[in-house]
């Protein structure tokens, strides 16, 4: 990615006279529970928004074993998944 970058400055440089500041490989991020959970946070949107979204992703909460939200109970039942 850094030489890709180096080229497309090179270009800008010449054709327009643009400097671009360098990029540097994003952070990483340690992925826990906790941090899949807080993804999408379904407390701060409506209700039936959250439910849908709960339920096109019960799945993932059950094969991933993340904690399930109270408003998802009822909706996502990890048995027989």
């Amino acid at each position: 990615m850094s030489r890709d970058w180096a080229d497309l400055s090179a270009i800008q440089k010449a054709a327009y006279n643009i400097d671009l500041d360098p990029v540097g490989l994003p952070p990483r991020v340690h992925v826990t529970k906790q941090s899949l959970y807080s993804l999408v946070n379904v407390t701060s949107m409506p209700a039936q928004l959250a439910k849908r979204i709960c339920y096109f992703y019960r799945r993932d909460y059950c094969c991933m074993d993340l904690p399930i939200p109270r408003i998802c109970r009822g909706v996502v039942d990890c048995k027989g998944v």
